[in-house]
């Protein structure tokens, strides 16, 4: 919420000026850490996580897309194609 600014009167001389300000939020600790703390991904874990996810969408993908008056027209085998070609574009596999 933004502060609001007010003009200064003869009575503000006795106010704290912290009741005045807008109080600042704590920083949350996380309560779950890795043990050994933040690392770099890996090249093996950046492998699984991307295969993960690629099975994940090729698994849901039609049943997220048939219901959309437009790609619904595609079909499910054409979803997929464009699906890994994408990936192929970009990189992933």
């Amino acid at each position: 919420m933004p502060a609001v600014k007010r003009e200064k009167s003869s009575d503000d001389s006795d106010i704290d000026p912290k009741i005045l300000s807008t109080p600042k939020k704590a920083k949350s600790k996380s309560t779950q850490s890795s043990p050994e703390g933040k690392r770099m991904w890996t090249e093996e874990e950046d492998a699984r996580f991307i295969a993960a996810i690629d099975k994940l969408v090729k698994s849901h993908l039609w049943n997220e897309v048939k219901d959309d008056p437009i790609l619904g027209q595609r079909g499910n085998p054409g979803i997929r194609a464009h699906w890994i070609a994408m990936c192929k574009k970009l990189g992933n596999k």
